[in-house]
């Protein structure tokens, strides 16, 4: 995925959640808003960085990882991350997406039960 469609997902996606988010302010009574704020910001919010930067993800983690162990520190280009473990940093955000999302609906339905 090149680098504008990696930012109009993000931006459509930024704009999904604040929508959400103040939807479950607007109409959820039962908690504080200061919560599902703060639940907004670290699954959804999390979930987006972790999908739109995983390569840079992965490749920090590699670093610390090649550092760590003294392995490969002659040049930058070592610190490359696999194309699976790219995937893994973008599918553990999309899970965070998705935790929100559920919380999200349960907390729809519970207003309209």
């Amino acid at each position: 995925m090149n680098n504008l469609t990696k930012n109009i997902l993000t931006v459509l996606g930024v704009v999904v959640v604040i929508a959400e988010c103040i939807v479950m302010v607007y109409f959820c009574r039962t908690l504080p808003a200061v919560y599902m704020i703060i639940g907004t910001v670290f699954f959804a919010g999390g979930g987006i960085v972790y999908t739109r930067f995983a390569y840079h993800i992965a490749k920090h983690y590699n670093k610390i990882h090649m550092r760590r162990f003294k392995k490969f520190e002659e040049s930058a280009d070592n610190y490359e991350p696999s194309d699976m473990i790219v995937r893994r940093t973008r599918i553990a955000g999309i899970i965070l997406i998705v935790v929100y999302e559920v919380f999200f609906i349960i907390a729809m339905l519970s207003i309209t039960f």
